[in-house]
């Protein structure tokens, strides 16, 4: 039997202090809280009330009256931004024993059942290059859309250098079509279609995340448009930092080095420690240069699959037919039940060929 965890699953899960088979979504899995039993019941606090959005999904696998196995996502919906996916997280065994494919596969399906029952549209799973569950994954539909490089820089001792002519604003509202834009313009088409995301996305929200995370957003301005955004991710192991930048000429180079050295100097601002952490995708080659030259360090290759759960579509209606509310016009003589509608005159002109299937 496949389920939702309850208080007595986390109990028997995380007391003991269970190892995951497998780990999702880095970075997001290295800076998050560790699995335990207070981060358990503080997302079974948010997961599974009446007509509720689990905030990170928990299910198990039962057999026996056995905890055999259970996995683990994060919503996007609750991690600071307005989407309508889960993402992967965890999939492990509190006996520390390996999963049979046929196990994996039935509670990977039941799972991704159970997120389109939420109203998730996608579920996302991002997995170290070589891992043993790829062909699963593939047979449960899931499908590559992108390759990813995770840097990591576990040093914050050197202080950035600072551009102040290249300095940030606060992402604010009415930004968030302005940095769809940029999105758009550096993303290739396939991706945008299997991420799926809007203009909703970066719309300037809540500075605290439901896991107990910050994430603060920033925007590089020239006047005519956005040209670059940050944005960080913090939590309790560490910090994720995701970029956009245009890089087209030799001052666009220059303004991504700028926003990598903003995010530095933001963290040795507030005395926060390292790591920190930032994906790039294959098509984000300037980045790439940027972080190297900063003291960033390639920590893995991923893959990035998608598997497409639901989509929304209109529900048909019955429509409302104009009808005459009005009296008819003298001239006009009602027909009968199934026939037509005929002034006078026209009513004269049909009657001698009038048919059993007109009425006049």
């Amino acid at each position: 039997m496949i389920r939702a965890a309850n208080t007595l699953d986390l109990l028997r899960l995380f007391v003991r202090g269970p190892q995951p088979v497998l780990q999702f979504d880095a970075p997001q899995s290295l800076i998050r809280p560790r699995p335990g039993l207070r981060t358990g019941l503080n997302q079974l606090a948010h997961a599974f009330g009446a007509g509720s959005n689990p905030a990170a999904p928990i299910y198990v696998y039962i057999s026996r009256g056995q905890l055999l196995a259970y996995i683990r996502a994060w919503n996007d919906n609750q991690s600071g931004g307005p989407g309508n996916s889960w993402t992967l997280a965890e999939l492990g065994n509190p006996r520390k024993t390996p999963l049979s494919e046929e196990m994996e596969i039935e509670l990977l399906e039941a799972f991704c059942q159970a997120a389109g029952q939420y109203g998730a549209t996608r579920m996302f799973a991002r997995l170290p290059e070589g891992a043993a569950l790829f062909d699963t994954l593939y047979s449960l539909a899931f499908h590559p859309f992108a390759e990813e490089t995770v840097w990591a820089k576990l040093s914050l001792n050197e202080r950035p250098a600072v551009n102040a002519n290249l300095q940030p604003r606060l992402l604010r509202r009415r930004d968030a079509w302005a940095v769809y834009q940029l999105y758009l313009t550096l993303t290739p088409e396939q991706v945008q279609h299997s991420e799926g995301y809007s203009s909703r996305r970066w719309q300037a929200g809540k500075s605290r995340i439901s896991w107990g995370g910050d994430i603060r957003r920033f925007v590089w301005d020239d006047g005519r448009g956005v040209r670059a955004y940050l944005q960080m991710n913090s939590g309790p192991r560490g910090h994720e930092m995701k970029i956009m930048s245009q890089v087209n000429s030799s001052s666009d180079h220059d303004l991504t080095g700028a926003v990598v050295d903003y995010a530095l100097g933001l963290l040795q601002g507030r005395g926060e420690r390292a790591p920190l952490y930032c994906t790039v995708r294959d098509y984000q080659s300037g980045l790439s240069d940027a972080l190297e030259a900063r003291g960033f360090r390639p920590m893995l290759r991923q893959k990035a699959l998608v598997k497409h759960l639901a989509a929304f579509v209109r529900q048909t209606a019955p429509a409302l037919r104009p009808v005459w509310s009005k009296p008819l016009p003298a001239d006009v003589v009602p027909a009968g039940q199934g026939g037509l509608v005929m002034n006078r005159k026209e009513r004269d002109l049909l009657r001698p060929y009038n048919q059993d299937n007109v009425s006049v």
